[in-house]
């Protein structure tokens, strides 16, 4: 999310944490922007992008999706509040640059 908002001091954040847990092929595929994965990280991946991307767009089947692949309840509220937490943090931190470079 920090990549599709093109954030890369956020990015360089993330990555520097994703390392220090020892992440595996598919985590770090993940990370730098492959789309091409099994269900139901496929689909995951899917909604993740189109909130980020075009929130707008986004409709109640969307979320059928989630439960079709396998997602319960608490899952799609918890990957709802990451979407909203990330997203939320690129604009807070943009914007605080931006206050800063004044």
């Amino acid at each position: 999310m920090a990549a599709l908002n093109g954030d890369p001091v956020l990015m360089a954040e993330y990555d520097l944490q994703l390392a220090q847990l020892g992440p595996t092929d598919e985590l770090l595929a993940l990370a730098h922007g492959e789309t091409d994965f099994n269900e139901p990280l496929a689909t995951i991946v899917g909604h993740v992008d189109l909130i980020t991307l075009t929130p707008k767009k986004a409709e109640a089947s969307h979320i059928a999706l989630l439960a079709k692949v396998g997602l319960n309840n608490p899952q799609i509220v918890a990957l709802s509040e990451l979407i909203a937490f990330v997203n939320f943090q690129t604009r807070v931190a943009a914007g605080l640059r931006l206050m800063r470079s004044r």
